[in-house]
């Protein structure tokens, strides 16, 4: 599968890459991101600096198109440059109709 590529806010680049069914390498500058973990060391959210912001229960189809039906359910920073996104497969047929509001920190918080 191709690479995606993010530009963010900052104009710093990142890529996505659907490596099987359920897994996505997010690569790119980690070094001063803001992220949370839970009590078991499980990272809740991820944000770059200028983004994007990628949370648990994330539709990466905001990402690309290519990701439709992925929903994240686990994250774990591998690296500095690299993030390693399970999903879970997420019925799109449930979104409604204000779907694209759900995720508004990935685009830059417009609300």
């Amino acid at each position: 599968m191709e690479k995606q590529t993010y530009i963010n806010g900052l104009g710093q680049k990142y890529t996505f890459e659907l490596i099987d069914d359920n897994k996505i390498i997010w690569k790119g500058d980690f070094d001063n991101c803001k992220c949370s973990m839970n009590q078991n060391q499980n990272y809740l959210f991820i944000n770059p600096i200028g983004g994007p912001h990628i949370k648990i229960g994330t539709l990466m189809m905001y990402m690309s198109s290519e990701f439709v039906g992925l929903e994240v359910s686990r994250m774990k920073l591998n690296n500095k440059s690299e993030v390693i996104i399970k999903c879970n497969k997420h019925n799109n047929d449930d979104l409604g109709e204000h779907f694209h509001l759900q995720d508004r920190d990935i685009i830059g918080g417009i609300i």
